[in-house]
């Protein structure tokens, strides 16, 4: 398969979901450029997310992330599959964007998945809000507040851990090759 002529395929979902990793095979296999918004803001501010979050605060990070995905939704020449961060789909305007220049594909998985990828973290400033026992009921309840806003995603791609990662990008591939067939 080519690439995506003109479009951006957006990765989406709760953090530990799998977006970078999944994201960076799908896009060589692809043969299409990956870039992740989370560390495009890092590069743009010169600081690690977690800084950005302890020194500049969560607001000013939204800002920067929404900054990001204006700068990328306004590239129409070279198609990219994107990471975004896990919060992303939760700002309002970030919608319009997202669904002018590419298609969006929802990375799901369980609290009980996402939690086994992310509690070993010390990289993860939404997860630091919560104490390492209450870890689960943190991740269940940040799910819960924003699947609605995942779920408004063109495609839900629910990843299971039965699966590895190449199996995982055969899957994903065959329904992005089944998109850009259907458009």
């Amino acid at each position: 398969m080519g690439k995506i002529k003109n479009k951006h395929i957006y990765l989406l979902g709760f953090m530990g979901s799998g977006k970078s990793t999944l994201g960076r095979k799908l896009a060589n296999t692809l043969k299409m450029p990956f870039l992740d918004t989370d560390v495009l803001v890092e590069v743009k501010v010169g600081m690690s997310v977690t800084t950005i979050f302890e020194k500049l605060g969560e607001q000013r990070f939204r800002e920067l992330e929404f900054e990001v995905l204006a700068e990328l939704a306004r590239d129409h020449e070279n198609s990219k599959v994107v990471a975004l961060g896990g919060g992303t789909p939760v700002l309002e305007k970030a919608w319009p964007l997202l669904q002018s220049s590419g298609t969006t594909i929802y990375l799901q998985r369980t609290a009980e998945q996402l939690y086994d990828h992310v509690r070993h973290s010390d990289h993860r400033p939404v997860l630091k809000r919560a104490e390492r026992k209450d870890l689960l009921q943190h991740v269940q309840n940040l799910l819960l507040e924003r699947s609605p806003f995942y779920s408004r995603a063109d495609h839900t791609f629910v990843c299971g851990d039965e699966w590895g990662i190449d199996e995982t990008i055969e899957h994903l591939l065959r329904l992005v090759e089944e998109n850009h067939e259907n458009n």
